[in-house]
């Protein structure tokens, strides 16, 4: 019988612990980025600052690898929109990792 009481007092702790426990709560995903968002801090010297995609792209010509290390022009115009998305069949073939860039000209 002295079991079974102990048993009860615990189970009636162990509920009243839980219960006065606040339950955790998952933090959002803005919670999270507000909180971890890393910063950008370019020296003040630093002659390639941040640019958006669609004017890089802009400014850039798609080109395609060929046989061995030349490459050859895909689009002089890209868009955003209309970049390759997985490799050509050529580039399949021939097994060639790295199969399209944008080279953008004034950029040496």
């Amino acid at each position: 019988m002295g079991c079974i009481r102990t048993a009860v007092a615990t189970l009636a702790m162990l509920v009243t612990v839980l219960a006065i426990v606040a339950p955790a709560q998952a933090a959002t995903p803005a919670q999270l980025l507000a909180r971890y968002q890393p910063v950008t801090v370019l020296d003040p010297l630093e002659p390639f600052a941040p640019t958006s995609v669609n004017s890089f792209v802009a400014d850039s010509a798609l080109e395609t690898r060929s046989v061995g290390s030349t490459w050859t022009l895909v689009d002089a115009h890209p868009s955003a929109a209309t970049l390759p998305t997985r490799p050509s069949e050529a580039c399949i073939a021939d097994d060639m990792f790295a199969c399209y860039r944008l080279n953008q000209q004034p950029c040496s």
